[in-house]
């Protein structure tokens, strides 16, 4: 059976997300998306519009997250929703955290129009001899990226 027309527009996203082409990424998402982000305390909240999002991903990299995959395991649709399966990896230096999550995406006309991200307990949180460091889920990770950054002068929290 071929896989589903939304399926396919998703599952090119995480792959173009994962070569580094945001741009790919960024085209199935339709002008006006809304990005649910409740996976970060410190960048939890509703991103709106295509250039909002990309902003919001941008700033990831700039908090020192040096490699994030997104790797689907599943991917279901319905007449209006994928819901995708995702093993993700993190990494900021020695610090790695491996979780799982959930992304519902709402698709119309061919793009993305609404994302909600959900994170689960991780997979293996693991590091490089340093475990004080070891963060429970990608949430966290990103929280401490962000605690970095402003106690560092890098980010204006204002």
């Amino acid at each position: 059976m071929p896989e589903h027309p939304d399926a396919a527009i998703i599952r090119g996203g995480y792959e173009a997300s994962n070569r580094g082409d945001a741009s790919s990424f960024l085209a199935i998402l339709a002008h006006d998306i809304v990005w649910h982000e409740q996976t970060c305390r410190t960048l939890r909240g509703d991103h709106v519009g295509v250039d909002a999002v990309g902003t919001f991903l941008d700033g990831l990299q700039g908090r020192g997250l040096t490699t994030m995959r997104l790797e689907p395991y599943d991917i279901l649709v319905s007449d209006s929703h994928v819901v995708a399966l995702l093993d993700v990896r993190m990494e900021r230096g020695e610090l790695t955290s491996e979780s799982r999550e959930v992304h519902i995406w709402h698709l119309s006309g061919g793009r993305a129009t609404e994302v909600w991200l959900i994170s689960t307990i991780p997979k293996r949180p693991t590091t490089s001899g340093m475990p004080s460091l070891v963060r429970r889920d990608r949430g966290q990770l990103l929280d401490s990226l962000s605690r970095a950054h402003l106690s560092s002068g890098a980010i204006d929290n204002r």
